[in-house]
């Protein structure tokens, strides 16, 4: 991804460069919030929230861990699409970056899974990959809407 971004890569359908930057951006932001929440476990600490009891209540964990995916990823990718792209450059066609966002995101989530059942963790992967897609697509829709006014 890195050298996607600095080396500018480019081809005539995929803006390489661009949706590895939205990738990178989303990754350092995903990065930043694991450092600032209170708990090393995720999940255990998602689950402790209203939230996430509430869900746990009604699908358990597995339903949980799909929620927690959407949310947290829509927020990463939304924040580094509009970050990545402000407000010159041209939208961005979600796939590619939400793609290469999970792409990147898929060890964390590996790691953090240890320990639940194969079901949590393909549910929460399922969950990121909406998300980073939901996101990116959100924050093409508000930049149209700033940039046409």
């Amino acid at each position: 991804m890195l050298a996607f971004v600095l080396l500018g890569v480019r081809t005539p359908l995929l803006p390489l460069a661009r949706a590895a930057r939205v990738a990178i951006l989303g990754l350092g932001i995903a990065g930043i919030c694991s450092m600032l929440c209170p708990d090393p476990h995720f999940l255990v600490w998602w689950g402790s929230t209203r939230a996430g009891e509430a869900l746990d209540a009604i699908g358990g964990v597995p339903l949980s861990a799909l929620c927690f995916g959407v949310v947290t990823t829509i927020v990463f990718s939304a924040v580094a699409t509009l970050t990545a792209l402000g407000r010159r450059q041209a939208a961005i066609r979600p796939m590619l970056p939400a793609a290469m966002l999970l792409l990147l995101l898929v060890p964390g989530i590996a790691l953090q899974s240890v320990g639940t059942s194969w079901f949590v963790l393909s549910n929460w992967l399922v969950g990121a990959a909406a998300g980073a897609y939901a996101g990116i697509a959100a924050a093409n829709a508000m930049r149209s809407r700033w940039l046409t006014g």
